[in-house]
């Protein structure tokens, strides 16, 4: 991977977290970054320029935030998620595993994909255990609203969206997929207990006081959604 590629998976990755809090803590908020993205992208649409997306990408973008906007307009205010060093670990191992080779993540009712690589991190305490795949997308705002809009999405313990209240902490992690271009894995749960080997001040991470980090190799958010 390029270092230029690694920059904007960290951005993105970084801002996917960013996005999904402003979704839970302030839905009103969030409903006007989609509002000001679909005016970017429709501003686009009717001035095309060389080097951006196609007419018919940007056309099928604007249906997704869209739809998006409707779904976020029946969200309730909950708790802000903390970002778990362990889930972004094994959303990472997620990423690993299908994106070098094409797959799609497979839709498992019994068990989420990454039972396979969350234990070695850490142990989920309290369900419900949440798993979310977006791809093909240009930035972390319309990966979140494909999601938002997805019949992919997976609840494993409780039938409920990214909005679940009873779900506290999270893992994301981005990479570039063979097929897709590139993918994101969100994990998710009520509660998750690192291990020892895996917590931020064993590896060496400085944590504020509400713990609400961004795991090992992400960067602060620049709250910017680029490129259109």
């Amino acid at each position: 991977m390029s270092e230029f590629v690694q920059i904007v998976t960290v951005i993105q990755e970084a801002d996917l977290f960013t996005l999904l809090n402003l979704l839970r803590s302030s839905p009103s908020a969030f409903q006007s970054r989609l509002k000001t993205h679909i005016s970017d992208l429709q501003a686009c649409l009717a001035a095309p320029k060389a080097g951006l997306r196609s007419p018919e990408a940007i056309a099928k973008a604007i249906s997704v935030l869209s739809e998006a906007e409707r779904v976020v307009d029946s969200a309730k205010t909950v708790t802000r998620l903390h970002l778990s060093v362990g889930l972004s670990q094994a959303a990472r191992d997620v990423v690993c595993s299908i994106g070098p080779f094409g797959f799609l993540a497979p839709v498992q009712k019994d068990q989420p994909v990454s039972l396979t690589f969350y234990p070695k991190y850490g142990s989920v305490r309290q369900l419900p255990v949440l798993e979310n795949f977006a791809y093909d997308f240009p930035n972390a705002l319309e990966a979140l609203c494909s999601i938002l809009v997805s019949t992919r999405s997976e609840v494993h313990g409780e039938a409920e969206g990214l909005g679940n209240a009873r779900v506290r902490v999270v893992g994301v992690a981005v990479g570039l997929h063979q097929s897709m271009r590139n993918c994101a894995v969100i994990v998710s749960c009520g509660n998750y207990f690192e291990k020892q080997s895996t917590r931020p001040e064993t590896v060496g991470l400085s944590l504020p006081a509400e713990a609400e980090l961004f795991p090992i190799g992400l960067g602060k958010s620049v709250l910017k959604v680029s490129p259109i």
